[in-house]
Protein backbone atom coordinates (compact mmCIF):
# COMPACT_ATOMS: atom_id res chain seq x y z
CA UNK A 1 0.00 0.00 0.00
CA UNK A 2 3.11 2.22 0.91
CA UNK A 3 4.35 1.96 -2.73
CA UNK A 4 1.36 2.32 -4.25
CA UNK A 5 0.88 5.43 -2.33
CA UNK A 6 4.27 7.11 -3.52
CA UNK A 7 4.09 5.90 -6.67
CA UNK A 8 0.32 7.44 -6.73
CA UNK A 9 2.17 10.79 -5.16
CA UNK A 10 4.88 11.08 -7.95
CA UNK A 11 2.62 10.88 -11.15
CA UNK A 12 -0.08 13.75 -9.25
CA UNK A 13 3.14 15.96 -8.87
CA UNK A 14 4.47 14.88 -12.29
CA UNK A 15 1.57 15.70 -14.12
CA UNK A 16 0.88 19.21 -11.79
CA UNK A 17 5.02 20.14 -13.31
CA UNK A 18 3.75 19.09 -16.71
CA UNK A 19 0.83 21.40 -16.78
CA UNK A 20 2.77 24.33 -14.43
CA UNK A 21 5.64 24.07 -17.19
CA UNK A 22 3.57 23.81 -20.22
CA UNK A 23 1.18 26.91 -19.78
CA UNK A 24 2.23 30.46 -21.05
CA UNK A 25 2.34 33.33 -19.04
CA UNK A 26 0.34 36.39 -19.73
CA UNK A 27 2.04 39.52 -20.70
CA UNK A 28 1.45 42.61 -18.73
CA UNK A 29 1.83 45.54 -21.41
CA UNK A 30 3.13 44.25 -24.84
CA UNK A 31 3.84 46.31 -28.10
CA UNK A 32 3.52 45.08 -31.41
CA UNK A 33 4.74 48.87 -32.19
CA UNK A 34 3.01 47.96 -35.78
CA UNK A 35 2.80 51.77 -36.44
CA UNK A 36 2.30 53.26 -32.91
CA UNK A 37 2.72 52.69 -29.27
CA UNK A 38 -0.03 51.21 -28.43
CA UNK A 39 -0.93 48.09 -25.70
CA UNK A 40 -2.43 45.09 -26.57
CA UNK A 41 -3.21 44.13 -23.40
CA UNK A 42 -6.34 44.72 -21.43
CA UNK A 43 -3.74 47.26 -19.01
CA UNK A 44 -4.25 49.93 -21.24
CA UNK A 45 -0.63 50.78 -21.19
CA UNK A 46 -0.84 52.77 -24.15
CA UNK A 47 2.91 54.89 -25.36
CA UNK A 48 2.77 58.16 -26.69
CA UNK A 49 5.25 58.42 -29.52
CA UNK A 50 7.23 62.03 -29.89
CA UNK A 51 8.61 63.35 -32.89
CA UNK A 52 8.23 60.77 -35.82
CA UNK A 53 8.89 57.07 -35.37
CA UNK A 54 8.02 56.20 -38.42
CA UNK A 55 6.49 52.39 -39.96
CA UNK A 56 9.17 49.78 -41.22
CA UNK A 57 9.81 46.44 -41.96
CA UNK A 58 10.75 43.76 -38.92
CA UNK A 59 12.79 40.82 -38.87
CA UNK A 60 10.60 38.97 -41.67
CA UNK A 61 10.48 41.81 -43.82
CA UNK A 62 6.84 42.59 -43.19
CA UNK A 63 6.33 45.90 -43.63
CA UNK A 64 4.76 48.19 -41.09
CA UNK A 65 5.51 46.07 -38.52
CA UNK A 66 8.35 47.77 -36.15
CA UNK A 67 9.00 51.22 -35.99
CA UNK A 68 12.26 53.17 -36.83
CA UNK A 69 13.65 55.44 -34.75
CA UNK A 70 15.70 58.70 -36.38
CA UNK A 71 18.38 59.25 -33.55
CA UNK A 72 17.21 62.64 -33.06
CA UNK A 73 13.83 63.64 -32.16
CA UNK A 74 12.01 60.55 -31.95
CA UNK A 75 10.83 58.36 -28.63
CA UNK A 76 8.18 56.83 -27.11
CA UNK A 77 6.70 57.40 -23.20
CA UNK A 78 4.83 54.42 -21.75
CA UNK A 79 2.75 55.39 -18.63
CA UNK A 80 3.76 53.03 -16.21
CA UNK A 81 7.74 52.24 -14.83
CA UNK A 82 6.67 48.58 -14.55
CA UNK A 83 8.85 48.28 -11.26
CA UNK A 84 8.18 44.60 -10.75
CA UNK A 85 10.34 42.37 -8.12
CA UNK A 86 9.67 39.58 -10.23
CA UNK A 87 9.48 40.92 -13.85
CA UNK A 88 10.88 40.17 -17.77
CA UNK A 89 11.37 42.76 -20.95
CA UNK A 90 11.53 41.07 -24.12
CA UNK A 91 12.04 43.17 -26.95
CA UNK A 92 13.79 43.20 -30.61
CA UNK A 93 16.01 46.03 -32.24
CA UNK A 94 17.80 46.17 -35.42
CA UNK A 95 20.89 49.45 -35.10
CA UNK A 96 21.50 51.29 -37.81
CA UNK A 97 24.14 53.55 -35.85
CA UNK A 98 25.97 53.82 -32.55
CA UNK A 99 26.99 56.97 -31.07
CA UNK A 100 25.74 60.24 -30.42
CA UNK A 101 27.26 63.15 -28.46
CA UNK A 102 27.59 60.93 -25.40
CA UNK A 103 28.47 58.02 -27.01
CA UNK A 104 25.28 56.45 -25.95
CA UNK A 105 21.44 55.13 -27.73
CA UNK A 106 19.59 54.25 -25.45
CA UNK A 107 16.14 51.81 -26.40
CA UNK A 108 14.92 50.87 -23.22
CA UNK A 109 14.84 53.12 -20.13
CA UNK A 110 13.00 52.95 -16.77
CA UNK A 111 14.60 54.64 -13.90
CA UNK A 112 13.73 57.63 -11.40
CA UNK A 113 14.96 58.09 -7.56
CA UNK A 114 11.66 56.65 -5.79
CA UNK A 115 11.81 53.24 -8.29
CA UNK A 116 11.62 49.90 -5.91
CA UNK A 117 12.91 47.30 -7.64
CA UNK A 118 15.83 48.74 -9.50
CA UNK A 119 16.52 50.31 -12.54
CA UNK A 120 16.28 49.07 -15.91
CA UNK A 121 18.56 50.39 -19.13
CA UNK A 122 18.99 48.83 -22.34
CA UNK A 123 21.48 51.05 -24.60
CA UNK A 124 24.07 50.94 -27.53
CA UNK A 125 27.56 52.47 -27.37
CA UNK A 126 30.62 53.16 -28.81
CA UNK A 127 33.21 52.24 -27.10
CA UNK A 128 35.91 53.92 -28.75
CA UNK A 129 38.17 50.47 -28.10
CA UNK A 130 35.84 48.18 -28.22
CA UNK A 131 33.71 49.07 -30.93
CA UNK A 132 29.85 48.86 -30.70
CA UNK A 133 28.20 47.25 -27.99
CA UNK A 134 25.26 46.79 -25.95
CA UNK A 135 24.81 48.07 -22.54
CA UNK A 136 22.53 46.49 -19.99
CA UNK A 137 21.82 48.19 -16.63
CA UNK A 138 19.90 46.65 -14.30
CA UNK A 139 19.93 46.73 -11.02
CA UNK A 140 24.05 46.83 -9.61
CA UNK A 141 24.72 44.84 -12.62
CA UNK A 142 26.08 46.34 -16.16
CA UNK A 143 26.77 43.67 -19.14
CA UNK A 144 28.26 44.68 -22.27
CA UNK A 145 28.42 42.57 -25.75
CA UNK A 146 29.54 43.51 -29.20
CA UNK A 147 26.55 44.49 -31.04
CA UNK A 148 26.46 44.81 -35.20
CA UNK A 149 24.90 47.69 -37.07
CA UNK A 150 21.84 46.10 -39.70
CA UNK A 151 21.28 42.92 -37.65
CA UNK A 152 18.41 42.20 -35.56
CA UNK A 153 18.23 40.76 -32.57
CA UNK A 154 16.81 39.88 -28.97
CA UNK A 155 17.50 41.25 -26.13
CA UNK A 156 15.53 40.18 -22.53
CA UNK A 157 16.19 40.30 -19.29
CA UNK A 158 14.38 38.47 -16.07
CA UNK A 159 14.64 39.80 -12.73
CA UNK A 160 13.41 38.14 -9.55
CA UNK A 161 14.56 39.40 -5.74
CA UNK A 162 17.41 36.40 -5.52
CA UNK A 163 18.58 36.31 -9.44
CA UNK A 164 18.90 38.69 -12.56
CA UNK A 165 19.76 37.28 -15.93
CA UNK A 166 20.84 39.25 -19.28
CA UNK A 167 19.64 37.65 -22.63
CA UNK A 168 20.85 37.65 -25.99
CA UNK A 169 19.07 36.07 -28.89
CA UNK A 170 17.16 33.62 -26.22
CA UNK A 171 20.41 32.39 -24.55
CA UNK A 172 21.47 33.67 -21.02
CA UNK A 173 24.52 35.75 -21.34
CA UNK A 174 24.72 36.65 -18.05
CA UNK A 175 23.75 35.64 -14.12
CA UNK A 176 23.69 38.32 -11.22
CA UNK A 177 22.60 37.34 -7.75
CA UNK A 178 20.47 39.00 -5.31
CA UNK A 179 19.60 42.33 -7.08
CA UNK A 180 20.13 45.19 -4.64
CA UNK A 181 17.60 47.97 -6.51
CA UNK A 182 20.28 50.38 -7.20
CA UNK A 183 18.61 53.00 -9.76
CA UNK A 184 19.64 57.06 -10.16
CA UNK A 185 19.23 59.58 -7.32
CA UNK A 186 18.33 62.62 -9.49
CA UNK A 187 15.26 63.92 -11.56
CA UNK A 188 13.13 61.32 -13.55
CA UNK A 189 9.88 60.56 -13.93
CA UNK A 190 7.94 57.24 -13.52
CA UNK A 191 7.20 55.95 -16.76
CA UNK A 192 9.67 54.23 -19.09
CA UNK A 193 11.44 55.60 -22.26
CA UNK A 194 11.33 54.03 -25.79
CA UNK A 195 13.87 55.10 -27.78
CA UNK A 196 15.97 57.41 -25.51
CA UNK A 197 16.90 57.98 -21.92
CA UNK A 198 15.18 59.21 -19.16
CA UNK A 199 15.93 62.73 -20.06
CA UNK A 200 15.04 61.95 -23.67
CA UNK A 201 18.44 62.50 -24.79
CA UNK A 202 20.69 59.96 -26.49
CA UNK A 203 18.35 59.20 -28.43
CA UNK A 204 18.40 55.31 -30.44
CA UNK A 205 19.02 54.90 -34.26
CA UNK A 206 17.57 52.33 -35.92
CA UNK A 207 14.41 50.00 -35.85
CA UNK A 208 12.49 48.49 -32.72
CA UNK A 209 9.78 45.87 -32.35
CA UNK A 210 8.17 43.68 -30.32
CA UNK A 211 8.30 44.61 -26.83
CA UNK A 212 6.87 43.00 -24.22
CA UNK A 213 7.09 43.08 -20.64
CA UNK A 214 5.71 40.31 -17.81
CA UNK A 215 5.06 41.02 -14.03
CA UNK A 216 6.67 37.61 -13.69
CA UNK A 217 9.74 35.93 -14.47
CA UNK A 218 9.87 34.11 -17.61
CA UNK A 219 11.77 30.74 -17.53
CA UNK A 220 14.62 30.06 -20.03
CA UNK A 221 12.88 28.10 -22.21
CA UNK A 222 9.98 30.49 -22.43
CA UNK A 223 12.49 32.97 -23.48
CA UNK A 224 14.00 30.81 -26.09
CA UNK A 225 10.43 30.08 -27.09
CA UNK A 226 10.41 33.66 -27.58
CA UNK A 227 12.85 34.08 -29.71
CA UNK A 228 12.13 31.22 -32.16
CA UNK A 229 8.90 32.21 -32.14
CA UNK A 230 7.38 29.08 -31.91
CA UNK A 231 7.71 25.27 -29.60
CA UNK A 232 6.26 24.47 -26.00
CA UNK A 233 7.89 24.29 -22.31
CA UNK A 234 7.32 21.48 -20.69
CA UNK A 235 9.36 18.98 -18.03
CA UNK A 236 12.06 16.96 -19.52
CA UNK A 237 11.38 13.46 -19.51
CA UNK A 238 14.82 11.97 -18.79
CA UNK A 239 13.35 8.46 -17.75
CA UNK A 240 15.07 6.36 -20.58
CA UNK A 241 18.78 8.53 -20.52
CA UNK A 242 21.35 6.42 -18.45
CA UNK A 243 23.66 7.70 -16.32
CA UNK A 244 27.22 6.30 -15.66
CA UNK A 245 30.37 7.08 -13.36
CA UNK A 246 31.58 9.12 -16.62
CA UNK A 247 29.24 10.11 -19.12
CA UNK A 248 30.72 9.24 -22.64
CA UNK A 249 28.63 11.48 -25.63
CA UNK A 250 29.45 9.91 -29.11
CA UNK A 251 28.68 13.28 -31.24
CA UNK A 252 27.40 12.29 -34.97
CA UNK A 253 28.95 15.61 -37.21
CA UNK A 254 28.28 16.60 -40.53
CA UNK A 255 31.99 15.78 -41.85
CA UNK A 256 33.06 12.89 -44.11
CA UNK A 257 35.08 10.05 -41.78
CA UNK A 258 37.43 10.10 -40.07
CA UNK A 259 35.59 13.45 -38.77
CA UNK A 260 32.14 12.83 -38.69
CA UNK A 261 32.08 11.84 -34.58
CA UNK A 262 33.34 13.40 -31.84
CA UNK A 263 33.55 11.83 -28.45
CA UNK A 264 32.66 14.29 -25.08
CA UNK A 265 33.11 13.06 -21.92
CA UNK A 266 31.37 14.32 -19.06
CA UNK A 267 32.30 13.20 -15.46
CA UNK A 268 31.58 13.08 -12.68
CA UNK A 269 28.70 11.53 -12.90
CA UNK A 270 27.03 11.81 -10.73
CA UNK A 271 28.71 15.39 -9.52
CA UNK A 272 28.58 17.38 -6.52
CA UNK A 273 30.36 20.67 -7.13
CA UNK A 274 31.94 20.78 -10.06
CA UNK A 275 31.43 18.96 -13.65
CA UNK A 276 33.96 18.37 -16.20
CA UNK A 277 33.20 17.93 -19.40
CA UNK A 278 36.16 17.08 -21.80
CA UNK A 279 35.57 18.23 -25.63
CA UNK A 280 37.48 15.51 -27.15
CA UNK A 281 38.31 16.90 -30.83
CA UNK A 282 36.82 20.15 -30.25
CA UNK A 283 37.92 21.46 -33.11
CA UNK A 284 35.94 19.52 -35.38
CA UNK A 285 32.69 21.47 -33.60
CA UNK A 286 32.95 24.73 -34.68
CA UNK A 287 29.47 26.51 -34.71
CA UNK A 288 28.39 23.75 -32.05
CA UNK A 289 26.85 24.47 -28.69
CA UNK A 290 26.69 22.33 -25.68
CA UNK A 291 23.77 23.54 -23.32
CA UNK A 292 22.64 21.99 -19.99
CA UNK A 293 19.13 22.91 -18.57
CA UNK A 294 17.71 21.66 -15.49
CA UNK A 295 13.91 19.33 -15.29
CA UNK A 296 11.79 22.34 -16.17
CA UNK A 297 14.04 23.25 -19.34
CA UNK A 298 15.57 26.25 -17.67
CA UNK A 299 19.31 27.07 -18.96
CA UNK A 300 22.22 26.53 -16.08
CA UNK A 301 25.13 26.45 -18.86
CA UNK A 302 25.26 27.03 -22.26
CA UNK A 303 28.82 27.46 -24.03
CA UNK A 304 30.33 27.05 -27.75
CA UNK A 305 32.14 24.55 -28.02
CA UNK A 306 35.50 26.08 -28.47
CA UNK A 307 38.02 24.67 -26.24
CA UNK A 308 39.37 21.46 -24.62
CA UNK A 309 37.63 21.26 -21.32
CA UNK A 310 34.84 22.88 -19.65
CA UNK A 311 35.51 22.97 -16.11
CA UNK A 312 32.11 24.09 -14.36
CA UNK A 313 31.11 25.16 -10.94
CA UNK A 314 27.45 23.87 -10.27
CA UNK A 315 27.00 25.09 -6.57
CA UNK A 316 24.89 27.81 -7.94
CA UNK A 317 22.74 25.74 -10.32
CA UNK A 318 19.16 25.12 -9.26
CA UNK A 319 20.38 22.27 -6.16
CA UNK A 320 20.28 18.24 -6.41
CA UNK A 321 18.32 16.54 -9.16
CA UNK A 322 18.01 15.66 -12.48
CA UNK A 323 19.89 17.73 -15.53
CA UNK A 324 20.09 17.40 -19.11
CA UNK A 325 23.09 17.84 -21.44
CA UNK A 326 22.63 18.63 -25.01
CA UNK A 327 24.74 18.87 -28.10
CA UNK A 328 23.54 21.63 -30.58
CA UNK A 329 24.57 21.39 -33.98
CA UNK A 330 25.29 25.12 -36.24
CA UNK A 331 21.46 24.90 -37.42
CA UNK A 332 20.45 24.71 -33.81
CA UNK A 333 18.92 20.92 -34.04
CA UNK A 334 20.09 18.86 -31.04
CA UNK A 335 22.24 16.12 -31.78
CA UNK A 336 22.62 14.46 -28.57
CA UNK A 337 20.96 14.37 -24.94
CA UNK A 338 22.30 13.15 -21.97
CA UNK A 339 21.25 12.54 -18.42
CA UNK A 340 23.54 14.41 -15.95
CA UNK A 341 22.95 13.75 -11.76
CA UNK A 342 23.90 16.38 -9.46
CA UNK A 343 23.42 15.39 -6.01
Amino acid sequence: MKHKFVLLSFLIATLLLLQISSQAQTPYASYPLDGNGDDTTANNQDGVMYGSPTPTTNRFNQAGKALNFNGSTDYIVLPDDFDFPNRTVIMWLNTSQVGSANGYNLFYSSDHPSIQNGMTSFSTYDDGTYGDIFKFSVDQYDYVAKVSTNDWYQVAIVRTPALLKFYINGTVAFKGAAPNGRHSNNSGANTTVIGADRGFLAKFFGKIDDLTIYNSALSDCEISQAYFAGGSCKVIDTVHISVTDTLIIDANLNGLPPNDVNTLKAYPNPAKTRLIIDNGNYASMSGYILKITNSLGQDEFTSPINQQKFDIDINTWSGAGTYVLYIIDPSLNVISTKKIIIQ
